[in-house]
């Protein structure tokens, strides 16, 4: 919490919207695509993303999660919406789960020097902390992946600060040892 800017300032902190290039590798290929991701922190979440052949658009209310692909909308079975909402507490560097953890709305065990069990409700996680910066380097978690159950690993880098919180810019998703995106962040 320190090595983002301090419990003060991510509390503050009541909506972020990161935009950036994503690079998605599915089992028919790799897109590049344009991705827009929006948190209104305690539960809304919203991706879209710009791909060559559609829009996609992903979204969580606190209840409802549903999916928009050009015209075509629909709400989606309520494990996604469980799904989604980790998204909200994973999003943009963990914000969410650190929050939570230094507010006592999270338990934390300490695993060894740099790693702790994150968890809130049915939500468990590994988060890993870089030994020399503090920051959160590292989430592990159980998931729902595009084949169906999944181990979950965002990898996070480049950090940097705008208005005293300090986040990641470059985030690596793997599902089962397999990255599936890359995603560089260039504005929020």
């Amino acid at each position: 919490v320190t090595a983002m800017g301090g419990l003060e300032k991510l509390q503050a902190v009541k909506d972020v919207t990161t935009a950036g290039k994503l690079k998605l590798t599915m089992p028919q290929g790799s897109f590049d695509a344009d991705a827009e991701e929006t948190v209104l922190y305690p539960d809304r979440y919203k991706m879209v993303m710009k791909l060559p052949m559609a829009v996609i658009t992903q979204a969580y209310d606190g209840g409802t999660a549903w999916m928009a692909q050009g015209a075509q909308s629909q709400a989606l079975p309520e494990k996604f919406a469980k799904e989604m909402a980790k998204d909200v507490q994973a999003a943009v560097g963990g914000l969410g789960m650190l929050v939570a953890a230094a507010t006592g709305k999270a338990e934390v065990q300490l695993i060894d020097e740099t790693t702790v069990l994150w968890k809130a409700g049915e939500f468990e996680a590994k988060l890993t902390f870089d030994a020399a910066s503090g920051h959160l380097v590292k989430l592990i978690y159980n998931s729902i992946g595009m084949g169906g159950p999944a181990e979950t690993e965002a990898a996070f880098g480049g950090f940097s600060a705008v208005d005293g919180v300090t986040l990641p810019t470059i985030e690596t998703t793997s599902q089962n040892g397999q990255k599936v995106g890359e995603r560089t962040i260039t504005t929020r």
